[in-house]
């Protein structure tokens, strides 16, 4: 009897130790992404490192860096093994990485009318700062075309583009 009561008290100790361990609150949403109608042939999600990887059947690559200290913020780079060489695509691309982090329609329609009136899109290289709708955050894409030239196809990738999530200041 007193064996089963020991063993009761020890079962109900470690469940109320259990259960009272606060889990960290993290503001950031750390989690694989949706790509949904993307076909991948490499995926790999890292919760510890707060990084997730994907490599397309076109040979595309995706990085995607959450702030692992459990901070707000997030980068997504993206390299083009064909390139984004022109305004469509480019635009296309950046609304695509745009919404991976933040997709819903209202926000949507805001980042497209954006991108649309800018006039950096037409450019090979550039640096785009969308201001968020309510807030200070910032919404930064950029390009850069990494490759040696065109006439000679020694990069495994053509360009380069990058979206960052600034959150707002604490100020």
């Amino acid at each position: 009897m007193k064996k089963i009561a020991l063993l009761m008290s020890l079962t109900l100790y470690i469940s109320v130790a259990a259960s009272s361990e606060t889990q960290p609150d993290c503001p950031m949403n750390i989690q694989p992404l949706n790509l949904s109608g993307k076909a991948a042939s490499y995926e790999n999600f890292d919760h510890e490192k707060a990084e997730h990887l994907v490599r397309f059947d076109n040979g595309d690559l995706l990085l995607v860096r959450y702030n692992s200290v459990c901070e707000l913020g997030i980068d997504i780079t993206f390299l083009s093994e064909k390139g984004l060489n022109d305004r469509e695509s480019r635009k296309n691309t950046a609304a695509w990485l745009i919404s991976l982090f933040r997709n819903y329609e209202e926000f949507n329609q805001y980042i497209d009318q954006a991108l649309q009136n800018s006039p950096v899109l037409e450019n090979q290289s550039f640096l785009l700062s969308i201001p968020d709708e309510y807030s200070d955050e910032e919404h930064i894409v950029s390009l850069t075309d990494i490759s040696v030239s065109d006439g000679f196809q020694s990069a495994l990738f053509k360009h380069v583009m990058t979206y960052s999530w600034l959150p707002p200041s604490d100020g």
